[in-house]
């Protein structure tokens, strides 16, 4: 594994601290918060419940309820350090829930099923649980799974 830098943050320790920091990468924003929308949700009813440590990998587990749902949501590396499989458990579904996983200018669906963001900027690949859509928002378009938990892969 690589020794890459994540964020400079001496801005925020040096001097009088303004908490200023700079990435030192590409930053990658996947969409809106807010990624789950539907029956039962509203923007303003996120509530974080913490998080665990799966055992067998050391990955954090993360807690929180949107609404009346209940959500636990994992991340971890992919093989190679080039990506994130990104898994998603959801306690109801029905009613027209749905999970977005990225807002973007451009989503292009590929032979293999995965997704080119933005021209190639990432790729969502192996997405597996529910019914996958692409929506135009007028402004965007978004990529989204109805009615299911949901797991998958983000890489550049």
């Amino acid at each position: 594994m690589t020794n890459e830098g994540f964020i400079d943050a001496r801005g925020m320790w040096q001097g009088r601290g303004r908490g200023a920091f700079t990435a030192l990468g590409e930053v990658r924003f996947l969409g809106k918060s807010n990624p789950l929308y539907g029956a039962g949700t509203a923007t303003n009813e996120f509530r974080g419940r913490g998080y665990s440590i799966e055992e067998s990998s050391g990955i954090p587990r993360f807690n929180y309820t949107h609404g009346t749902i209940n959500v636990t949501d994992m991340i971890a590396p992919l093989p190679g350090n080039n990506g994130v499989q990104h898994k998603v458990n959801l306690s109801q579904r029905g009613n027209g829930l749905t999970y977005r996983l990225v807002t973007a200018d451009s989503i292009a669906r590929q032979e293999n099923g995965s997704f080119l963001i933005d021209g190639g900027r990432f790729v969502i690949g192996a997405i597996s649980g529910g019914t996958v859509n692409i929506r135009d928002s007028g402004t965007s378009l978004e990529l989204a799974v109805e009615e299911s938990d949901l797991s998958y892969t983000v890489s550049w």
